[in-house]
């Protein structure tokens, strides 16, 4: 098992809005370094989808503070790509086919994907051995069984793709904040 200290997190827009909402700078300064050094370490990771959803002053200075952690398209591409073809073939839904605007969701995932190191032949919906170097944290619950029509939740594909996510309660404990 890879221990949390090497392991590399993509990270959903509700991470950062629920850092800023629930756990303010005033109240919880450790907090905020904590996140910061792992930023800082180049161990977090969001995509731009997830910076668009971030429309908080506060959130956008944070994101423009870690320039690095911000993984471009071309980074997590041909996962992106094997991911929908999955959702074409009904494997997993991770997009609302009437959607207009960009959902994060998917490529919070992709993301995620690329940064186990799993290329894209290799996404296979519950063959895959999973790579323990990545964890995907977002507060979606999972919904398990799946109603027509529903999306699927982070934790929900991810378990289903075996990569390892978290919640942002459990995303504080995998990187040791006490308090």
């Amino acid at each position: 098992m890879t221990s949390s200290a090497h392991r590399y997190y993509s990270i959903d827009s509700s991470v950062l809005i629920d850092l800023r909402r629930y756990y303010p700078q005033t109240v919880f300064p450790r907090l905020r370094e904590a996140v910061a050094e792992l930023a800082r370490s180049g161990r977090l990771r969001w995509c731009d989808q997830v910076v668009d959803e971030c429309n908080d002053d506060e959130l956008k200075e944070f994101i423009a503070t870690y320039p690095e952690c911000r993984a471009r398209i071309e980074d997590f591409e041909p996962q992106l790509t094997g991911l929908m073809r999955l959702q074409q073939e009904g494997a997993i839904r991770a997009v609302k086919p009437s959607v207009t605007r960009s959902e994060a969701d998917p490529f919070v995932i992709a993301l995620g994907l690329a940064l186990a190191g799993r290329p894209a032949d290799q996404i296979h919906v519950a063959l895959d051995t999973g790579q323990e170097g990545v964890v995907v944290s977002a507060e979606g619950r999972k919904l398990g069984a799946v109603q027509s029509g529903q999306i699927h939740k982070i934790p929900d594909i991810c378990d289903r793709l075996n990569l390892p996510h978290c919640s942002f309660l459990e995303f504080l404990t995998e990187i040791g904040y006490s308090g």
